[in-house]
C-alpha cells in the first residue's frame, strides 16, 4: 500500500466562514496519529464529516434523493461517487467537496439488509 494513498477526507467549516473546506489525510499522516492541520490552524472550526472510501452519503439534487458510496478520494479534494445500488465506479460523478455543500450532503448508514439510516430523513 502506498503511503501517499488517501486515507480519508475531513470536511469542516472554518470558524469565520460558512463555506466548507477540506483536508485530505494520506496514509502516512494518518499513522502519525497527530491532530489534523486544519484543527491546529483553527481550533474552533466545526467538523462536518470525515469520509473514508466505501462510506455512504446522500443528498438532494433537483428534488431527487440520491445515495452514493465514496469510491475514491483525491488529493485536490475531489471525491468519486458510485450509486449505492451499482457495483462499478462511475468516474463522471466526481466533484470537489465544495460542490456538494449546496445539496446538503451528509453521511448515511446502510445496515446489512439494506435499510438506509439518514440523519436528515429519519429525524
Amino acid at each position: 500500500m502506498d503511503n501517499a494513498e488517501s486515507y480519508c477526507i475531513d470536511i469542516y467549516k472554518p470558524s469565520d466562514s460558512d463555506e466548507w473546506q477540506f483536508e485530505v489525510i494520506n496514509m502516512f499522516e494518518a499513522h502519525k496519529n497527530e491532530m489534523p492541520q486544519w484543527r491546529k490552524n483553527d481550533p474552533h472550526a466545526k467538523l462536518i464529516m470525515r469520509l473514508f472510501k466505501r462510506d455512504s452519503i446522500a443528498y438532494e439534487e433537483n428534488n431527487e434523493y440520491k445515495t452514493f458510496i465514496v469510491s475514491g478520494i483525491e488529493g485536490d479534494g475531489r471525491i468519486t461517487l458510485s450509486p449505492l445500488t451499482q457495483a462499478n465506479t462511475d468516474k463522471s460523478n466526481r466533484h470537489k467537496i465544495t460542490y456538494y455543500q449546496k445539496f446538503n450532503m451528509r453521511k448515511i448508514y446502510v445496515d446489512e439488509i439494506g435499510r438506509i439510516f439518514d440523519p436528515k430523513r429519519n429525524s
